[in-house]
């Protein structure tokens, strides 16, 4: 009786985690940004570390809030 429970147990185990994954769905989620809406970000940082004067697009990316998402 011991053995024939010694071979069942195991080969029960095997049949649950083969078959559990297939009965979790993953859900769909739909992103709310589309090509060309306009995005506003939380709080970005840009610094400039360098010997020269800082160039004007790390100048004009510290003015940055809002950006067009492209595609």
């Amino acid at each position: 009786m011991e053995e024939a429970y010694l071979k069942i147990v195991p080969l029960v185990i095997l049949v649950v985690v083969l078959i559990s994954p297939t009965l979790v769905r993953a859900a769909n989620y739909n992103v709310g940004v589309k090509v060309g809406d306009w995005v506003k970000y939380g709080q970005v940082t840009v610094t400039w570390s360098g010997n020269v004067t800082e160039p004007s697009y790390v100048t004009d990316e510290k003015k940055v809030d809002w950006l067009k998402n492209g595609g």
